[in-house]
């Protein structure tokens, strides 16, 4: 579970939020059924994409981060995995 909250961390970040102002709008019947339907959500912190939650996954839905993921960060890991060698795994 740790890995898939740090995933939609991760994949998170590629996400824009949609501002009907600078497009057009749903139609009404598209937004009812969005609101219906609404199975994932994107949280924002400080108005950028932070996590997305998935409401269907029966195994997440009771996870709760602890505080080492809550501190991950996504561009710490990128940095890590750059400087990283797969000769390091190998011996």
């Amino acid at each position: 579970m740790k890995v898939n909250f740090r995933y939609q961390r991760q994949n998170v970040l590629r996400f824009t939020k949609y501002q009907p102002k600078n497009f057009i709008d749903y139609p009404t019947e598209l937004k009812n059924l969005m609101k219906k339907n609404n199975r994932f959500e994107i949280i924002y912190k400080n108005s950028k994409p932070y996590i997305r939650i998935d409401h269907s996954s029966s195994t997440m839905k009771n996870f709760k981060p602890d505080e080492d993921d809550l501190n991950w960060e996504v561009d710490e890991f990128y940095k890590r995995v750059q400087s990283e060698s797969i000769n390091q795994y190998l011996d």
